[in-house]
């Protein structure tokens, strides 16, 4: 007797257990719901939003490069280079502006400033 019921409770434990796994095994249908979600579209536009942020530092910093090198060796093919990044930069800071991109209109907002019309500001300790 205690062996029948040590087997109905066996084949109870598995059939329990086979019905867990079937019903874990039977996922739901892809909707592709991600595709199209509103958290799909916003890691896109940050991924755009990197991607011209990565474009605008390399174009920038090869542009100060070749202003650099053109500052030494006075060629004007190293000017030339310079003058062709810094306009690739500012492509890729308008693109990124009309996307909405922080950086871009951070930087667009910054002031332009005039080295010829700059006042220079000095500040002495007072009782001096």
């Amino acid at each position: 007797m205690t062996t029948k019921i040590t087997a109905l409770i066996a084949a109870l434990t598995v059939a329990v257990a086979s019905f867990a796994m079937a019903t874990q095994a039977s996922a739901a249908k892809n909707t592709h719901r991600y595709q199209t979600s509103g958290e799909k579209k916003r890691k896109d536009r940050q991924d755009r939003c990197q991607k011209l942020h990565n474009e605008y530092n390399e174009a920038s910093d090869t542009a100060t490069a070749y202003g650099n090198a053109y500052e030494h060796t006075g060629k004007q093919t190293d000017l030339d280079a310079a003058r062709l990044y810094d306009e690739d930069a500012a492509a890729a800071q308008e693109k990124a502006g009309h996307l909405g991109c922080g950086w871009a209109l951070r930087i667009s907002k910054a002031p332009e400033i005039d080295p010829h019309t700059a006042v220079q500001i000095s500040i002495a300790p007072i009782g001096l």
